[in-house]
């Protein structure tokens, strides 16, 4: 009978944490100081458990926010991520796409609450029909509070309807090592646009492309933005076994606004009026 392989130890971690960063994302002044943070663990010979895991993972996260790891068991190491798997369009549908809720109240405010941006495709009809079920409301209100992320061709699809049909708008650019990809917005929405203003709740648990979704609303002065702030979670990343016993999230490109700019990495996306109000579970 084959044993199970002991923990990895913490230093051996924090090595291929910097290895597959830099294979990934590519070698720039944020992967040397991701490097320099972590040789802290360069002498550290105890075996990986949370607790270290943990550490190593804040460590990284003061340099690429949406760095993350977890402990699994019976990893096959691997040197490249093979990417997302591919989505069961009929699995999200069943489960919603992540249209939590969508609610007309009396006082003529429609809200759409959005627990993540599910993959364009399986997303596409059921936020045309969440769209037409706030049609003629006063005021729209999309809920992003436990938006998770997802697909930024979602908020593509968000971004077109509150625009209406107009010339397509540069909404943000994805800087891979190795190309750029431009994300705009199409002129083409699925649903006439909302005739009354819109605002969009976020806080600490809007992450990911839930950030980008509130960031273009609010550079493309689309939604008034209440809430909190959000955690700064900007770069793409993909899956990767780090080794046996770590699976790991790692950045493959940076955000950046149209013309080069800043985003929210590091910094999240501030709240045009800055309350604190809990997300509905």
């Amino acid at each position: 009978m084959t044993s199970a392989p002991a923990p990895s130890r913490v230093s051996a971690v924090a090595t291929l944490l910097t290895g597959a960063v830099a294979r990934h994302y590519g070698v720039d002044a944020r992967t040397e100081r991701l490097t320099a943070a972590l040789s802290t663990f360069a002498d550290d010979q105890a075996e990986i458990d949370s607790d270290r895991l943990a550490q190593i993972e804040a460590v990284g996260q003061q340099v690429f926010r949406h760095l993350e790891l977890a402990l699994a068991s019976g990893l096959v190491p691997q040197d490249r991520s093979p990417g997302w798997p591919e989505v069961d369009v009929a699995a999200v549908r069943r489960a919603g796409a992540d249209i939590e809720a969508v609610v007309r109240d009396p006082d003529g405010t429609a809200t759409i609450r959005l627990t993540g941006l599910a993959a364009a495709p399986a997303a596409a009809p059921l936020l045309t029909g969440a769209f037409a079920l706030v049609a003629g409301a006063q005021t729209v209100v999309l809920d992003l509070r436990a938006n998770g992320g997802g697909d930024p061709a979602t908020v593509v699809m968000i971004v077109d309807w509150l625009v209406g049909e107009t010339a397509p708008r540069h909404l943000f650019d994805v800087v891979y090592r190795d190309r750029i990809r431009q994300w705009w917005s199409t002129g083409a929405p699925f649903a006439p646009r909302p005739t009354g203003p819109v605002r969009a709740l976020i806080g600490p648990g809007t992450y990911s492309s839930g950030e980008a979704l509130a960031w273009v609303l609010q550079h493309q002065r689309l939604a008034t933005l209440v809430g909190g702030p959000t955690p700064g979670a900007a770069d793409h990343v993909v899956p990767l076994a780090l080794s046996h016993d770590v699976q790991a999230l790692i950045p493959e490109a940076r955000v950046t606004a149209p013309g080069g700019g800043p985003t929210w990495e590091g910094i999240g996306v501030q709240p045009d009026v800055n309350v604190s109000i809990e997300a509905d579970r």
